[in-house]
């Protein structure tokens, strides 16, 4: 998969549904200020707040595989062995014990969180009702990220989305910088203007803007496409430099993607039929 289908799968990403979320007495899970649907919620047992271990990590970029009753949590450098059942873990091959043992719950392996915290490199806590995880977070030009808008448009329609969480914006951004290749002259004509698009004229189908807490763009990024789908490219606007495309990992690219849907963290905010923007002329 090329990175140019980030243009398509965004638009998948806007028709599909948000899950509900957890019955208003159970305590809520909030990772990175985005409340998470879950079918199993995190619940305190004998002092201890537990919380389902493949939803915490999936959403901050974990690996959480369950196979032959033992789990294996992947981040980064960090490998972590555990047994539902048991108190004992393993953190890098060295031998730990939890506070109180992991249990399975409906299907979902149930951990303490502080053992999330420690283990993962987050911060949590437990007041009011909610159970919460945070990153570390991510920056552009020593300015944190705070969430990536998206606007996509077509001939007939448009829809504006916002992705939220440190890991998926970070993730989204390295996708988008890896992806640049050869750096360009701008093409002899392209447009923002979809109404009447000449031939030979790249369109711009597609805008992602990182943007800080107060909604100050910290890295715009346009893409475009000539006819089709004859051929993509992409305009850094912060660097004002059109770039070619390579082919980016489909597979971190389908993880962060499904993760971000399932758990609320892409959201659409506005879109609509037949009443996209007016764009630019041809230049």
């Amino acid at each position: 998969m090329k990175i140019s289908s980030v243009l398509l799968l965004f638009l998948i990403a806007a028709s599909v549904a948000t899950p509900a979320h957890a019955a208003g007495n159970e305590l809520k899970l909030v990772v990175d200020g985005v409340t998470l649907p879950t079918t199993v919620a995190p619940e305190v047992k004998d002092g201890h707040t537990m919380v389902p271990l493949r939803v915490v990590g999936e959403t901050i970029g974990a690996d959480v595989n369950w196979a032959n009753g033992v789990v294996t949590i992947t981040q980064g450098e960090t490998k972590v062995v555990l047994t539902p059942g048991q108190k004992g873990a393993k953190v890098n091959g060295k031998a730990v014990t939890l506070e109180t043992i992991a249990y399975v719950k409906e299907g979902r392996v149930l951990v303490p969180l502080r053992f999330v915290g420690e283990t993962l490199g987050c911060d949590v806590g437990f007041a009011y009702g909610s159970v919460t995880v945070k990153t570390a977070p991510f920056a552009i030009g020593g300015t944190n990220v705070a969430v990536m808008r998206e606007e996509h448009y077509n001939r007939y329609y448009y829809f504006i989305s916002e992705l939220r969480g440190n890991y998926f914006t970070s993730t989204t951004y390295w996708i988008f910088e890896s992806g640049k290749q050869e750096a360009i002259e701008a093409p002899a004509q392209y447009t923002s203007d979809l109404s009447d698009v000449p031939a030979g004229t790249y369109k711009r189908v597609a805008v992602y803007d990182f943007l800080d807490a107060n909604g100050k763009s910290l890295k715009r990024y346009e893409g475009y496409v000539l006819g089709e789908g004859d051929r993509y490219v992409i305009y850094d606007a912060t660097e004002n430099q059109w770039y070619t495309l390579v082919e980016a990992s489909s597979d971190l690219w389908d993880k962060m993607q499904n993760a971000a849907l399932d758990y609320g963290f892409w959201r659409d905010v506005d879109g609509g039929l037949n009443q996209f923007p007016k764009g630019e002329a041809v230049r």
